[in-house]
């Protein structure tokens, strides 16, 4: 009776440690051993009573066992190990590997990555309650990377220079230190003047090694801290006035009249002023206020094209230049500089016309800064140059009539830019194009 008891008691504790692989044996043994043991445990207890009754009991408690498991919802599963370790169980393998994903991204820190532990999967039978999901199978296997560690660390413009045993003894270190300034440098408002950070990270334990702690960094004299003494500081400034333009027919094209004074508006702007021994580094705005509006300049811009004709009404000259997008007028005469033409910006190589018939009685390079220019004879009266070209299309002698393309829009000679100086000459005085081509 003892040894029964006794093999009774080691079975329930073999089946107690062993049993999510026993139970999958005992699937397969239900299934195709029993009718065999059956006639085995016939003939035993026909030769043995004793033996008999122990057969007996260990399968009356294996088959107790298959009850409770499948009572208690056992499912295949796998087991996720490492070391020969079980460290969690699985429905499927994709957990797995969607878990991997998962605590690279967490750990955040690609020399950590390589460091991360390699698991195996073995098929098995468990409970559905101790099956985990892949965000928790995530942090076993960072947590079972020895090699890895999550550690709070003080950054200063976004370098990682110190750690510590959490993100409250950081700050109460800096503060101290802050304080400690202030005492020794007779300071009233002092600041560190970069930008630090405390946070949470993932780093190799080799890296966290080679850190100081916060308190040995800031003593140490090649720290990368500033500590600036901080003054606040109001000043009142301008606020610039916007112009807002009106067109009208009532004035010629290129003249504009200023129908509303603009006024200045004021503002106060707080600074916060950063001084190293005295000497101001950087100033940085935290608020401002307005004080006095702005008032918006107004102005009326003019449309009217003016342009010269003769006693039929037909224009006296047309525009010298291909009409083309980004071509304006940017001189015209008398504008203060002794300009004795008018500038007509256009890109290099748009058209350039004959604004009337005429004779051309120049085409070739002037040395006075005109560059490539061409002068046509209208009249005994009337004369036309065309100054800066790139190409000439005429010589000297050629008769051309009204539009006729002459030469081409360049930058030779005196010029600043690609466009064509036109002017034009009556009784051989320089008088303005825009009595005879208009102002646009």
């Amino acid at each position: 009776m003892q040894r029964f008891k006794t093999a009774a008691k080691k079975m329930a504790i073999c089946l107690k440690k062993y049993s999510i692989y026993l139970l999958s044996v005992l699937k397969a043994f239900c299934k195709k051993v029993i009718p065999f043991v059956t006639l085995a445990f016939t003939a035993c207890f026909k030769k043995s009573p004793r033996i008999a009754a122990a057969i007996l009991a260990i399968i009356i408690s294996l088959s107790c066992f298959v009850s409770v498991a499948v009572a208690t919802g056992a499912t295949s599963a796998y087991a996720v190990v490492y070391n020969g370790e079980t460290i969690a169980m699985v429905k499927e393998p994709s957990v797995l590997a969607e878990a991997e994903i998962f605590a690279v991204n967490k750990v955040n820190n690609p020399n950590c990555t390589s460091h991360l532990i390699k698991t195996n999967l073995n098929k098995t039978l468990v409970s559905e309650n101790v099956l985990v999901c892949s965000d928790e199978l995530a942090d076993s296997i960072i947590n079972y990377s020895n090699d890895i560690a999550l550690v709070t660390v003080l950054t200063v413009d976004g370098t990682v220079v110190a750690t510590d045993i959490n993100e409250e003894k950081i700050n109460s270190t800096l503060n101290e230190y802050l304080l400690n300034y202030k005492r020794e440098n007779g300071v009233e408002n002092v600041e560190f003047s970069n930008e630090y950070k405390i946070k949470n990270i993932y780093l190799l334990k080799s890296e966290v090694e080679k850190l100081s702690t916060v308190e040995a960094y800031l003593e140490s004299t090649n720290n990368a801290f500033s500590v600036e003494s901080v003054n606040t500081v109001i000043v009142t400034e301008d606020i610039p006035f916007e112009t807002i333009k009106t067109e009208s027919n009532s004035l010629s094209v290129g003249t504009q009249k200023i129908t509303e004074q603009g006024v200045v508006g004021k503002k106060e702007v707080v600074y916060k002023v950063y001084s190293l021994d005295g000497v101001e580094t950087k100033r940085t705005a935290i608020s401002s206020a307005v004080i006095v509006e702005p008032v918006a300049q107004k102005v009326t811009v003019g449309t009217k094209r003016v342009v010269a004709a003769d006693k039929n009404g037909n224009a006296v000259m047309m525009w010298p230049v291909k009409r083309v997008e980004r071509s304006y007028v940017s001189s015209y005469v008398g504008d203060g500089r002794g300009h004795k033409g008018m500038d007509i910006v256009a890109p290099a190589g748009t058209p350039i016309y004959a604004a009337a018939g005429g004779t051309v009685t120049y085409s070739g390079w002037d040395t006075s800064g005109y560059g490539y220019k061409i002068v046509i004879k209208h009249s005994d009266t009337y004369e036309t140059l065309y100054a800066h070209c790139s190409a000439l299309y005429v010589k000297k002698g050629d008769k051309v009539a009204k539009g006729e393309t002459i030469g081409a829009v360049g930058t030779t000679g005196r010029s600043t830019g690609n466009h064509l100086h036109f002017e034009v000459h009556k009784n051989g005085t320089f008088t303005d194009p825009a009595l005879y081509i208009g102002r646009n």
